[in-house]
């Protein structure tokens, strides 16, 4: 199993961080491998959405539950999709005039072969995520 840690210190407020990494609908729009998203469900204090990843010649589709802490943070945890495991946890801490930006993922392939195929991929795209969501903060809030 893999575990990704990432951070980093942000000039925006984290109820502005919060509502990027919550607005599941919008990350088409700043996530450059990410294909579409169809919201399955909605609650005040959860959603389930299914994402489908396009890469290079590959696709695959992650179903996710995502729970909602408003800005305080976001946890996410796969419910189906090509991976035995694959959960994480946004946190927007207050720091100074801005915020620490911060995720903790865990994931692992269920199939050897995928994880080969596409395990260098999958990695770098998740390690590029917090810096998408900070030029995305950048972007909106300027």
């Amino acid at each position: 199993m893999a575990d990704l840690r990432r951070q980093l210190q942000s000039p925006h407020r984290p109820e502005q961080l919060y509502a990027i990494v919550a607005d599941v609908d919008a990350y088409p729009e700043f996530l450059p491998w990410l294909d579409r998203v169809e919201i399955l469900g909605r609650g005040d204090d959860h959603l389930h959405a299914a994402l489908k990843i396009a890469r290079g010649g590959a696709h695959s589709e992650y179903v996710t539950r995502y729970g909602l802490y408003p800005d305080e943070r976001v946890t996410m945890e796969l419910v189906d999709g090509p991976m035995h495991r694959l959960d994480g946890t946004w946190t927007f801490t207050p720091r100074g005039q801005g915020s620490l930006l911060a995720l903790h993922l865990n994931y692992e392939f269920s199939n050897p072969l995928y994880a080969m195929m596409f395990g260098l991929a999958f990695r770098a795209a998740i390690d590029d995520l917090i810096d998408h969501v900070a030029d995305r903060a950048h972007e909106l809030h300027r």
